[in-house]
């Protein structure tokens, strides 16, 4: 199984955005056998990708900061409630995840993108979302001068799934 974690916006999202997350679920739903979504939580743009990604039947994990227990979540997903704030948290969902995806957010999806890149993970970034972590664009393809992988940036949700789904299949194969 790949795990693919997704940091995304955490208020209401706006129509765009939508729209996006669910192109990004469809287009990796053909490997529903073989991936699991981590996310860090069930509201704002997340709560759009986990309610597609069960449409699609794949799989969901939630990695939840402390007080989320008495949230409704949806039967088929996979709870784990750390009892961590969001932003620590947010290490356990990168760390645990094969391939890590941004579809924009604020200072907790930016925490994360830093934190997949300090942790080599591969990241895709999508970026003209409107939110602040679209700067993180101007630091180019490498945070610093260690290079420990380089993020790769799309301004349209297509040809992100598009590498995305190139990636899938050759840890697959």
């Amino acid at each position: 199984m790949i795990q693919i974690g997704v940091a995304a916006y955490g208020e209401e999202p706006k129509t765009s955005e939508v729209v996006n997350a669910i192109k990004f679920v469809e287009c990796i739903s053909k490997f529903r056998d073989s991936i699991v979504l981590l996310l860090g939580g069930y509201w704002g743009l997340m709560k759009y990708v986990v309610d597609e990604a069960l449409k699609h039947n794949i799989k969901v994990v939630l990695v939840l900061p402390h007080n989320t227990e008495f949230i409704q979540y949806p039967k088929d997903v996979i709870k784990v409630f750390t009892g961590m704030s969001k932003k620590l948290r947010s290490i356990i969902l990168v760390q645990s995840s094969d391939i890590f995806v941004v579809l924009g957010g604020e200072s907790g999806t930016i925490i994360e993108l830093f934190t997949s890149y300090a942790l080599s993970k591969p990241t895709y970034v999508l970026t003209n979302t409107g939110h602040s972590s679209d700067k993180v664009k101007m630091f180019g393809e490498y945070l610093d001068n260690r290079r420990l992988t380089r993020l790769r940036y799309y301004d349209e949700v297509d040809k992100l799934c598009e590498d995305l789904c190139r990636d899938i299949e050759l840890r697959l194969s």
